[in-house]
């Protein structure tokens, strides 16, 4: 099981070779996204559509989880673990940690898993 972490590397600038790249249905690794919401019920709801409308060929599940964190705890590291845990029953080949703020490019997902190798 591996990590998508939207952050580090650039992973906004990503090559045109590697975003090329088409998956089948059959190869692409399944990927769970893990979003952490803290009083964003405002841009939550933006977020989760660009998620729901990716173009990515593989199978995608979406775990929304509230940190219930008040001002100056950081429940950010519980909340993604709460979702790796729900998301352990959907077998995920990568998971892809996001805010509730994001707002994603249809083709955000297969990018990345692009990047990453594109097989589990």
């Amino acid at each position: 099981m591996d990590l998508l972490l939207a952050g580090r590397g650039r992973f906004w600038q990503v090559s045109h070779a590697v975003t090329d790249l088409k998956l089948s249905l059959t190869s692409a690794p399944r990927v769970a996204v893990v979003v952490a919401a803290r009083n964003q019920a405002d841009v939550v709801g933006r977020a989760i559509r660009s998620l729901v409308e990716q173009d990515y060929a593989g199978r995608l599940q979406t775990f929304v989880v509230d940190d219930h964190s008040p001002t100056g705890w950081t429940g950010k590291m519980w909340a993604l673990s709460q979702g790796v845990q729900q998301a352990a029953e959907f077998a995920p080949d990568y998971f892809l940690f996001a805010d509730a703020d994001i707002i994603h490019a249809p083709d955000s997902v297969t990018c990345l898993v692009a990047r990453a190798g594109g097989q589990p």
